[in-house]
């Protein structure tokens, strides 16, 4: 997982020209991954929406980038990934069921590109997962950021990854479900002691 995000941040360095002049050292890499990934499992649900909005802002950075590249100037160039990409970026940020989506759309493919690198199976799983977060945003958020955070831990070489993982989980559901009308309803039904007056 580590390695598809630095792919990332190597292309959109190297699209907007700025890879020449950032370095990153490994151990410094390593403290962001790790960060990373407790942010992730333990608050998931709520930076969700600010990785979605870098997501995109990203993803329209990258394709202005090489679409405009050579056909206009540098200066056209970075005012309309800067426009555009803050745009899409917060447009993401204030819908909360496209973050979701967004978000485990790109866990599932990367999920399924680690362990089967197939384009088109990468596309199917997205596809799967981003029409579940539809029904399901809040499950979706905490679920793929879980497991993306999860990866990030293992990587970084922490050890008891499943037991933060599965603790992460439940901190966050415990905490953010019970936000939602669903996960209200569902929490007045099985936790709440009833009386019988």
């Amino acid at each position: 997982m580590s390695e598809l995000i630095r792919k990332g941040m190597n292309l959109f360095m190297e699209k907007t020209g700025s890879a020449d002049k950032l370095y990153i050292s490994g151990n410094t890499e390593r403290m962001l991954f790790l960060i990373l990934g407790i942010l992730l499992v333990f608050a998931g649900a709520k930076v969700h929406r600010l990785i979605a909005s870098f997501i995109v802002f990203w993803a329209v950075t990258i394709a202005l980038c090489t679409v405009m590249n050579g056909k206009t100037g540098w200066g056209t160039i970075v005012t309309a990934f800067t426009i555009l990409g803050c745009l899409m970026g917060y447009m993401a940020f204030k819908w909360k069921t496209a973050d979701a989506m967004i978000l485990s759309a790109m866990t599932a493919a990367a999920v399924v590109w680690m362990c089967y690198p197939f384009w088109w199976v990468a596309v199917i799983f997205a596809a799967g997962a981003a029409v579940a977060a539809a029904f399901f945003p809040l499950e979706g958020a905490i679920l793929s950021s879980g497991v993306v955070g999860m990866c990030l831990l293992y990587e970084t070489g922490v050890r008891y990854v499943v037991l933060l993982a599965v603790c992460g989980l439940l901190f966050q559901i415990v905490l953010f479900e019970r936000k939602s009308e669903r996960g209200r309803k569902i929490w007045k039904r099985f936790f709440v002691r009833k009386s019988n007056i």
